[in-house]
């Protein structure tokens, strides 16, 4: 597998989660520090740049993990339970690659853009 897509994603949502005039979201939703600690599934944090730093580790190890999966993992099914809010996504086996070409392709892009729509 090419964690290229995935690296790129990253990169990107990072880029956006540096910017300092992040503000509220103006629909009550989640701030860029909700947003990281989502994304590193945390609660807890040491302010934005201590997320962006756990985030970006976090990253790293994921990336070089689907850099070294094969056809043979990456097509391995995997119970998968997806919810946004209150709203079921997905409730179904999935293979392995999709699920890591979906946080290139869908997860990452979303927040990214939530990050983005922070800005004034």
């Amino acid at each position: 597998m090419n964690a290229d897509a995935l690296r790129s994603a990253y990169e990107k949502f990072f880029e956006v989660a540096a910017l300092p005039d992040l503000g509220e979201a103006t629909d009550g939703g989640w701030n860029a520090d909700q947003v990281l600690a989502h994304v590193l599934s945390v609660a807890g944090h040491d302010g934005r740049a201590g997320l962006i730093g756990h985030v970006r580790a976090q990253a790293a190890v994921l990336c070089d993990i689907a850099d070294r999966l094969g056809d043979e993992e990456t097509s391995v099914l995997v119970p998968t339970f997806l919810m946004s809010g209150n709203e079921l996504l997905l409730d179904q086996p999935m293979p392995l690659g999709d699920l890591v070409n979906g946080l290139a392709e869908n997860h990452l892009p979303v927040h990214t853009r939530q990050l983005t729509d922070l800005r004034p």
